[in-house]
């Protein structure tokens, strides 16, 4: 979040910022068309491959799996003060005072404004709600990528943004807020749950209008900097298909939506095909000693899905809390454990999608 920007991009000062100003001019082609859950994809890989090439990052885009916090996202360790991205907003302006990124000044946003604000959030437990598992389940349930993906962008997708509020609740913008960058990461992860449901088919076709919508839910009035959408690069009818050109707005060379939709071909490669099922790797940060938190007992855990073969791919993450008393799969005795990532002894997954250093 202080490397500097490079592309000259209005008000843009960090490589942070020119991720936003990309979510910003194109946030009204990709939502609510049948390219949202590729371009997110493509966007999500574009940071990851930022974060590795320019910021010596090691790691790998976590996710935050959300149902398990639906309708208590304030309770969330991914709000953890310490170990967290900081809490809700509080004062007038919501802006947040804690956690890592209390002090961070966005220069993009609120929706297409080029303004300095802080990074404010407005946590609604109501909203988050719609995170739910039954609200996930009920996605993965369906046949066709025709309604798979406007269940998914529709309660899933909005629980998060909305429970989270702020910047996040705005629907242009929100790349502000580096909780994002988890939440999208669990879109793409239950997009990806869906796709394996059928990969031969539901990797090698797409639909849905191709026409972005003017006075879109949580969307401002778009201004005339952002013309009217007609169409894409290589998919210029109503309809949208593979040849759709997904733009990077110069950060990471253009994809189409062939290219992304597998994450085990060539180009993404972020799963390996798996030789036998996920496993959860799970590692403890115990709550012990005195204070406070004793009482509730909580454990603190991070879990990381692999195939039963490590492989050089990227792997998903994901924050999560459980009761202490909770029956927890330990890894399997051929697995190492992967102790640098405890959290409280290295907090580097807490910065995975935001520093931009």
């Amino acid at each position: 979040m202080q490397k500097p920007a490079t592309l000259g991009m209005p008000g843009t000062k960090t490589k942070f910022d020119e991720f936003q100003v990309l979510h910003q001019r194109q946030a009204y082609y990709n939502h609510f068309v049948g390219s949202f859950l590729p371009f997110h994809r493509l966007m999500l890989h574009t940071h990851e491959t930022s974060l590795r090439e320019q910021c010596n990052y090691t790691g790998y885009q976590p996710y935050w799996k959300e149902e398990r916090d639906a309708g208590k996202f304030s309770s969330s360790v991914v709000f953890d003060p310490t170990y967290g991205f900081g809490g809700s907003g509080s004062g007038p302006n919501s802006c947040i005072t804690n956690g890592p990124f209390a002090n961070y000044t966005n220069s993009a946003g609120p929706g297409y404004q080029v303004t300095s604000h802080c990074i404010d959030r407005r946590i609604s437990e109501a909203m988050s709600a719609l995170s739910s598992q039954s609200q996930v389940d009920a996605c993965l349930k369906l046949a066709d990528f025709s309604t798979a993906w406007p269940c998914i962008e529709g309660n899933p997708h909005s629980g998060g943004h909305a429970g989270v509020g702020g910047q996040m609740g705005n629907g242009v913008s929100s790349p502000g807020d580096p909780l994002f960058y988890l939440h999208h990461a669990w879109i793409d992860k239950m997009f990806w749950d869906w796709q394996k449901r059928d990969k031969a088919t539901r990797t090698t076709s797409i639909t849905g209008t191709n026409i972005g919508r003017d006075y879109a839910p949580g969307f401002p009035p778009r201004p005339a900097s952002i013309p009217k959408a007609t169409g894409a690069a290589g998919d210029p009818g109503t309809t949208t298909t593979l040849n759709h050109v997904l733009s990077m707005e110069g950060i990471a060379p253009n994809k189409t939506i062939a290219d992304v939709m597998d994450i085990q071909g060539g180009f993404l490669c972020y799963e390996q095909p798996g030789i036998g099922s996920l496993l959860e790797w799970i590692l403890l940060d115990c709550i012990g000693g005195k204070g406070p938190e004793s009482d509730n007992e909580k454990q603190r855990i991070l879990h990381r899905f692999s195939d039963d073969t490590p492989s050089s791919g990227a792997q998903f993450y994901h924050f999560d809390t459980v009761d202490s008393e909770s029956t927890v799969t330990q890894p399997r005795s051929n697995q190492k454990q992967l102790s640098e990532r405890k959290l409280g002894k290295d907090i580097q997954i807490r910065n995975a999608s935001l520093n931009m250093r």
